[in-house]
């Protein structure tokens, strides 16, 4: 090395120490700066996540007027045409809430008014969406049946209590129109000394189109071609799930956990809202969904995708009934909106055990099961933990 390339050399070292020098002073608070920074931006983060979840937050007053004459609309709809042994009733009384998975949800009527008056652009009032509304009236029937209890007393079976309880046999409404047949059954308890006789469910069968009030009226009013026909249905079905957008429609698909993970809905693959932030089509608001539903009636089971500790079990703001389920590793999962908890706090649970009945609950518009996948408190797309195999089992 020459003396040109030592003194060069000397200079930059002395000038790295000398930057050193006035630096080292000041470097705690440097750090403390940076930690705050980055402290801020994560709180920030979360806050505005919060914010962006609210589901009217964003509306305009005409839409929150739309949203709550939808609300007294459908439930109208749902109680003014139902009947018990040929009787007029306005009460729904299936003993276990089967029409639950059939009723006209607010948020149907809400994009049915809303598509109808894309070109008309009417104001939105009470009597435009009772005259739209009518034209979707479900009717709910049901039969009395008798729950007979019996105990073996002296040789005998001497009836201790008969009581009525009522079943849905049939439903019309904007999923279709449906039977429900069932069977006698005995079931035997007390070591056999104490009977109980009742209905058992058999079936649901679709008569007809499923979707056939929807179809004439898409069809009549809104002058829908067959071809376009089950986008418009899509739409209109899957907002009860919360903001549908058409590219996550997947259809009847097949999932399969990768690693730790296992599908947490047993036999139900339909998204029907995916994770991520996405456009209302109809609203146009811009909002996140930190999870994925898929469309699942009230009482599916909703299982643990992985062995872990359940680390709340109870009902919250917003997600209704929750379980969340620590798997270690900074990993957890969050199954929300169910109808039953099924675990407790502290529980320790292994891969595919029911923890949770699909519902309705918190802030749901319908039946549906949302799941989360978190990481160190973060969510992430929870299907970058599945695979998609078609026609698989």
């Amino acid at each position: 090395m020459n003396l040109k390339s030592k003194a060069t050399k000397n200079i930059k070292i002395k000038i790295k120490k000398a930057i050193w020098h006035l630096v080292k002073p000041f470097l705690p608070f440097i750090l403390l700066i940076v930690a705050i920074i980055l402290l801020v931006s994560y709180f920030l983060d979360g806050i505005f996540i919060q914010a962006v979840q609210s589901d009217s937050s964003n509306l305009e007053q005409e839409e929150l007027n739309l949203k709550n004459m939808c609300i007294e609309k459908a439930e109208e709809l749902n109680t003014c045409n139902n009947f018990l042994d040929n009787i007029e009733t306005d009460k729904l009384l299936d003993l276990d809430d089967r029409e639950n998975s059939k009723l006209l949800q607010w948020s149907h009527l809400y994009t049915i008014v809303t598509l109808s008056n894309l070109e008309s652009e009417k104001e939105y009032t009470k009597n435009l969406v009772d005259n739209i509304g009518n034209n979707f009236i479900s009717t709910f029937k049901y039969q009395t049946i008798k729950i007979k209890t019996e105990k073996f007393q002296d040789e005998n079976w001497v009836e201790t209590e008969s009581k009525d309880a009522y079943v849905l046999v049939e439903s019309n409404s904007i999923y279709g129109h449906y039977t429900y047949s069932y069977k006698d059954t005995t079931n035997y308890l007390d070591n056999g000394n104490t009977k109980i006789t009742t209905k058992e469910f058999v079936e649901e069968k679709l008569e007809g189109d499923k979707y056939s009030m929807l179809k004439s009226y898409l069809k009549d009013n809104l002058k829908i071609e067959d071809e376009d026909m089950d986008t418009y249905i899509d739409l209109v079905i899957n907002s009860s799930t919360g903001y549908y957008d058409e590219s996550d429609f997947q259809g009847n698909n097949n999932f399969v956990g990768i690693g730790m993970f296992i599908w947490p809905i047993p036999n139900y693959t339909t998204i029907t809202s995916n994770y991520g932030y996405r456009v209302h089509p109809i609203t146009g608001q811009y909002k996140l969904h930190t999870g994925v539903d898929v469309g699942a009636p009230i009482g599916a089971d909703f299982v643990a995708m992985a062995d872990g500790t359940v680390s709340t079990a109870s009902y919250v703001s917003g997600y209704g009934n929750t379980v969340i389920i620590n798997h270690g590793n900074g990993i957890s999962t969050l199954y929300a909106h169910g109808s039953q908890l099924l675990v407790k706090t502290n529980q320790y649970v292994t891969k595919g055990t029911p923890v949770l009945k699909v519902g309705s609950t918190g802030n749901s518009t319908g039946p549906h099961a949302h799941f989360e996948v978190r990481i160190n408190n973060k969510c992430v797309n929870p299907l970058d933990y599945f695979e998609y195999f078609e026609g698989s089992k």
